[in-house]
C-alpha cells in the first residue's frame, strides 16, 4: 500500500487550522479482510486451515480426517499475504472515488472531496479527515461507514500514528502541538536494559564534541549488531514529531556497516538527549484569517563537505506554512540528507540543495495546498548564501557553459520557479545563517546555537516544565 506521508498529515492539520475545522480520526476495523482477494482475473490463493477449524464434513463419523491435506480458496485479503496491503488500498480507493473524493497525485494516501473541499489522509487503516460544519462532516463519515467498517466513532485527533496531538482553537487562531514522550522514554529504556546502564546524565544536545573515528581506528562497537534497531525506532519519532533528532540519526545510520566504539559513544549521547528531552513538543499556529494569504516557505541549507570520509555535503530543509505577516507558522516537513555527489563550491552545493528540496518537497506540497485551499499559494525560498541567490536570479547563460549538465539543470529550475514565474519579482530571499531554520539540519551544533535553533522551529518544553539542571554541554 502507499500510505500518506507524515508531511501530508501535517498539511491536513494545517488546512484544518486555516479553515477553522476540527480534524477527526478513525481506524478501519480489520482493514485488510474488508477487501476481497478473489476478484475475477486474479490468481487463486489457497490456504491450509488449522485442524481445529475444520468443518465437521471433513471428518468421518469416527472422527477421522476425510482428506489428507485439504486446502480452501482464500476469499478475503488476509493479513500476512504480500498483496493484502495493495488490495486493501485498491478497495478503499474505489470506495472513495465512488463517494466523490479525488486523489492528490503528488501525495499518495491523500484525498480531497470535490464538493466540500474536505481533506482525508489515509495511513493504511488509520484515517484522518478534516471537513466543514459538523453536519457535513457527519454526512461524509456516514457515507464511508456504508462501505467501510470502523472500530470506533470519529473522534478529534489525539493519538495518531503513535504521536500525541493537541489541537486547540482560540477565536480565529488554532494552536497545535505534537509529542512522543512515552515512545521516546521506551526507546531509552530499551537501550539501558541492553547496555546495563541504570542512569543517563542530562545533556543539552544529541552531539558529542568529538568526531567519529575513521574506519579501522577503533575496535568494533558493542552495539554493532543492535544499533540499527535503536536508530530505526528513533527515526520514526524524528519523522513524526522530533526534527531535532534528524541529523544525529542520519549521521549514525550511515555508519551501521562499519560501527566502532566511537559510534557507541555517539549513540549513548543521542539516547541521553532523548531520555531527558522526551517531553519536547513541536508547535504550530495559524489563523482562519490566514486562509487567503498564507504562504509556503522553504528554507534549504547545506554544509560543505562535512563528511570527512567521503568529502560529500549534507543538505538540510525546513518547510512550513506561514502567515503573510510572518507572525504564525505551521511545520510541514524537514530533512537531513547527505548529497549523492561531491560539489566543488558552497554556491554549487546550495543550488543543488535548494533544487532538490524544491522538486522533492516544496512543489509537491504546493500542489496539495493549492488543491485543498482552492487558490494559488505563493512559494518563498529563504537562502543564507548570497551567491546562490544571485545565481538563481540571473539564471543560466552561455557564459556558464563550463557547468556540468546537472548544475545547469539545477540553476535553470531555481530561476524558472522563483524568478520567471513570479512576474519579475524574485521570490528567493536572503536570511542570515543565525536565524535560518534549515541550518540545524546540516551539521552538528554546539549547545547554545542548537537550543536557539529549537526555539526557531518552536520545538519547546511543555508549559510549566522545569528546565534541566547541571546539564552537560
Amino acid at each position: 500500500s502507499a500510505p500518506a506521508a507524515m508531511a501530508s498529515v501535517r498539511a491536513v492539520l494545517a488546512v484544518a487550522a486555516l479553515r477553522g475545522w476540527m480534524p477527526k480520526m478513525r481506524d478501519a476495523a480489520q482493514a485488510y479482510i474488508q477487501a476481497r482477494i478473489d476478484d475475477p482475473g486474479r490468481p487463486k490463493t489457497w490456504v491450509r486451515l488449522p485442524k481445529a477449524w475444520w468443518p465437521s464434513s471433513w471428518f468421518t463419523t469416527k472422527g477421522e480426517p476425510v482428506y489428507y491435506d485439504p486446502v480452501c480458496p482464500l476469499v478475503k485479503a488476509l493479513y500476512g499475504h504480500p498483496e493484502s496491503g495493495a488490495i486493501w488500498e485498491k478497495h478503499l480507493s474505489k470506495v472513495l472515488i465512488d463517494l466523490g473524493w479525488k486523489k492528490v497525485p503528488s501525495h499518495p494516501g491523500t484525498w480531497i472531496h470535490a464538493r466540500t473541499f474536505a481533506v482525508l489522509a489515509v495511513y493504511v487503516d488509520d484515517l484522518l479527515m478534516t471537513a466543514p460544519a459538523a453536519q457535513e462532516e457527519a454526512s461524509l463519515w456516514k457515507s464511508l461507514e456504508e462501505k467501510i467498517s470502523f472500530d470506533e466513532p470519529a473522534a478529534p485527533i489525539s493519538k495518531f500514528l503513535g504521536a500525541h496531538h493537541t489541537f486547540k482553537k482560540q477565536g480565529h487562531v488554532t494552536h497545535h502541538s505534537v509529542q512522543m514522550r512515552e515512545f521516546l522514554q521506551d526507546a531509552a529504556l530499551k537501550y539501558k536494559q541492553e547496555t546495563g546502564i541504570s542512569t543517563l546524565a542530562t545533556v543539552r544536545t544529541p552531539y558529542l564534541p568529538e568526531s567519529f573515528s575513521a574506519k579501522g581506528e577503533e575496535a568494533e562497537g558493542k552495539q554493532a549488531k543492535t544499533c540499527s534497531s535503536h536508530l530505526m525506532k528513533l527515526l520514526f519519532a524524528a519523522r513524526l514529531a522530533r526534527p531535532d533528532l534528524s541529523v544525529a540519526i542520519t549521521r549514525l545510520a550511515s555508519k551501521v556497516t562499519s560501527w566502532n566504539l566511537s559510534h557507541d559513544r555517539a549513540l549513548k549521547r543521542l539516547i541521553q538527549y532523548v531520555e531527558h528531552t522526551a517531553d519536547l513538543e513541536l508547535h504550530g499556529t495559524l489563523s482562519s484569517e490566514d486562509l487567503g494569504s498564507a504562504i509556503l516557505v522553504m528554507s534549504p541549507d547545506v554544509d560543505l563537505a562535512n563528511d570527512l570520509e567521503t568529502s560529500k555535503s549534507t543538505s538540510g530543509l525546513w518547510l512550513e506554512l506561514m502567515s503573510s505577516d510572518g507572525l504564525r507558522s505551521w511545520p510541514l516537513g524537514w530533512k537531513s540528507k547527505r548529497q549523492g555527489s561531491t560539489a566543488s563550491s558552497t554556491c554549487e552545493n546550495e543550488v543543488i540543495s535548494a533544487t532538490t528540496a524544491l522538486k522533492a518537497d516544496a512543489l509537491p506540497m504546493l500542489d496539495l495546498l493549492e488543491s485543498a485551499l482552492g487558490r494559488t499559494v505563493h512559494l518563498q525560498c529563504r537562502e543564507d548564501h548570497t551567491q546562490c541567490i544571485q545565481a538563481a536570479e540571473t539564471g543560466y547563460s552561455k557564459a556558464l557553459g563550463h557547468l556540468s549538465r546537472t548544475e545547469r539543470i539545477s540553476l535553470g529550475v531555481l530561476h524558472e520557479v522563483f524568478v520567471e514565474q513570479t512576474a519579475g519579482s524574485p521570490n528567493i530571499q536572503y536570511q542570515e545563517t543565525a536565524s535560518h531554520k534549515g541550518d540545524m539540519f546540516t551539521k552538528r551544533l554546539d549547545p547554545a546555537p542548537f537550543e536557539a535553533a529549537l526555539q526557531r522551529i518552536s520545538l519547546l518544553a511543555p508549559a510549566g516544565a522545569t528546565p534541566a539542571k547541571a546539564a552537560k554541554p
